[in-house]
């Protein structure tokens, strides 16, 4: 089995004049697995807007990776889907930080789950004991 690899690239800039701090992140390379990581939610427009709004929801969880299309959410399901980059504006550094760490964190989880995945077999025993009663 190979090892599963996401490589994540980012950037940050400052968007002068408005306080705010912008985040792109990509998946740059990977290996062993689907680089469609992070989960969108494409919403309808709210007037005046005229197009869909999509907005980054989460990293995918293992299932999210089975459930969700990529690029474009399926009509017959709810409206999330995957993309392997995100672009967030943050009003503070302080909560830019901890939405890295969050973010870098749940990237991790992804991996170790899929890979815990492929460890488990399609069968097992379960042997249950019960206890002796007077």
């Amino acid at each position: 089995m190979s090892q599963r690899q996401l490589t994540i690239q980012k950037r940050i800039s400052e968007i002068t004049g408005e306080g705010s701090h912008r985040v792109q992140m990509w998946v740059s390379a990977y290996q062993d697995i689907d680089p469609n990581v992070f989960v969108w939610e494409r919403r309808p427009p709210v007037p005046p807007e005229t197009e869909d709004i999509d907005e980054y929801v989460n990293v995918a969880s293992a299932s999210d990776m089975v459930e969700y299309p990529v690029d474009n959410p399926d009509p017959e399901l709810p409206p999330f889907y995957r993309k392997s980059s995100i672009d967030i504006l943050f009003r503070s550094v302080d909560l830019m930080n901890k939405a890295l760490d969050t973010i870098e964190a749940d990237l991790n989880n992804l991996v170790d789950n899929l890979d815990y995945i492929d460890t488990q077999s399609a069968e097992s025993e379960i042997v249950i004991t019960g206890k002796v009663l007077p």
